[in-house]
């Protein structure tokens, strides 16, 4: 009986793996992928229907505070992993 179970849990892990390797095949962070324009930069999928135009001063301190503390969050929820 305890065989069983171990041998069921090991089946479940490699199937668990199993899966995960298969969709890590399929979808792309977007949050690596930045391509540099003349311009500016890009990050993320620049065929998605919601974009968003970041406008940065490196020497102004609401966006020195914005990047700082919000950054990652409007990536999270924009870009996505």
């Amino acid at each position: 009986m305890i065989a069983s179970r171990a041998a069921m849990a090991g089946l479940k892990s490699v199937i668990l793996i199993g899966a995960a390797i298969a969709l890590s095949g399929q979808s792309q962070n977007w949050l690596t992928q930045v391509e540099r324009t003349e311009a500016s930069h890009v990050v993320g999928n620049p065929e998605t229907k919601t974009q968003l135009t970041e406008w940065v001063s490196y020497t102004c301190p609401a966006c020195a505070n914005f990047s700082r503390n919000g950054e990652e969050v409007v990536k999270l929820a924009y870009v996505g992993p």
